[in-house]
């Protein structure tokens, strides 16, 4: 098995974006490039909305019948969050960019002390995130089989507003569903990246907190407090990006759950309740893949941190403090008297903004 390092994560990641053209690259900013950038993203965007309008119109006219109405409504809800997402990403296109290419530029010019760090933050997510894809996959796949066990004509079982019989009409019909889905599962993959750009941040922080382990005078302190305000300005930039599409993820995917419930518990055929069985396990491996990441930068590392700081801080300051104390000169007892309110009052803000 080939070792997973953080430049193959990233190029997985970077593959998975493909369709939902989340993952800038520095061919989009050549006019050309940005012509075909927008061209694929017209494209896959309105074959995303003519989907969804076909099954709101399926919705609406299979209204009578409670299971498929609702079967439709799951789907709404699931492929719903491709076009919204992919236009969050293209609102903030260059807010994305900027955190992808600190991301890129951080790896490749990364010590071999701090690959080890960041190897290590990422490879255990990046295995989670592989292994969602394969299940998201499978729920697509699901579909596709149950669709074919059940001798219908279509993966997803929806009235258009036209006939299908004839044979054109039918490949067209067949041929969009199958795209779009395949676009769908990408929507899985947006969570990914903002779930691999806070698994950054999480390793940027532990960096930081080696390096303060190391500090050994004011200067060295300095420089780490400037690396701890950077760091959390690009923690915010990564909220400011993620945070719309998070919420996207949370309200669709516990409408999704709901739908998926009722499927499971009032569907007849066994191969239906498998399939959306399948379904909402990925809508919940979803949930906890975004969550992840945010409960470790809220409340593990990021306090960690905090005290690394507060207690480099002392120690530094008591040295001060103690060879003050033992100096000869007696205007160095003033100082010292000083230094020690100085530190007990720095000591309280940090308590403070902790708390």
């Amino acid at each position: 098995m080939p070792e997973l390092t953080p430049e193959t994560i990233f190029t997985f990641t970077k593959f998975s974006v493909y369709l939902i053209m989340s993952w800038p690259s520095e061919n989009e900013t050549t006019k050309n490039g940005n012509i075909i950038f927008n061209i694929k993203w017209w494209i896959l965007w309105m074959n995303s909305i003519l989907f969804i309008a076909f099954c709101v119109y399926g919705a609406y006219g299979d209204r009578q019948d409670v299971l498929s109405c609702t079967e439709i409504l799951f789907i709404i809800t699931a492929v719903i969050q491709y076009p919204i997402k992919m236009l969050i990403c293209r609102i903030i296109r260059e807010q994305m960019q900027f955190v992808v290419n600190e991301m890129e530029c951080h790896i490749h010019s990364a010590e071999p002390s701090k690959r080890i760090i960041l190897s290590n933050y990422l490879k255990k997510p990046g295995v989670v995130y592989v292994l969602y894809h394969f299940v998201a996959c499978l729920g697509f796949l699901g579909m596709v089989l149950a669709a074919f066990i059940l001798q219908e004509p279509l993966p997803v079982k929806i009235r258009y507003p036209f006939s299908i019989d004839t044979r054109l009409v039918f490949i067209f019909v067949y041929f969009q569903q199958f795209i779009f889905g395949i676009q769908a599962i990408t929507t899985t993959s947006i969570d990914s990246q903002i779930a691999l750009m806070l698994w950054y941040v999480v390793a940027r922080l532990r960096i930081l907190q080696e390096q303060m382990r190391k500090i050994s005078n004011m200067y060295e302190f300095r420089k780490c407090i400037q690396q701890h305000q950077y760091i959390l300005r690009l923690a915010d930039e990564v909220i400011s990006v993620g945070k719309y599409i998070l919420a996207t993820t949370v309200v669709m995917s516990t409408l999704s759950l709901i739908l998926g419930a009722i499927l499971i518990v009032k569907a007849h055929q066994m191969t239906v309740r498998l399939k959306f069985s399948i379904n909402v396990v990925t809508v919940s491996a979803t949930l906890f893949m975004s969550a992840w990441p945010s409960e470790m930068l809220i409340s593990s590392v990021s306090s960690a941190t905090n005290y690394y700081i507060r207690k480099i801080l002392w120690n530094i300051t008591r040295q001060i403090i103690f060879s003050n104390i033992f100096s000869q000169e007696s205007n160095k007892l003033a100082l010292c008297l000083h230094q020690i309110l100085i530190i007990v009052v720095l000591q309280i803000n940090i308590y403070l903004l902790d708390e």
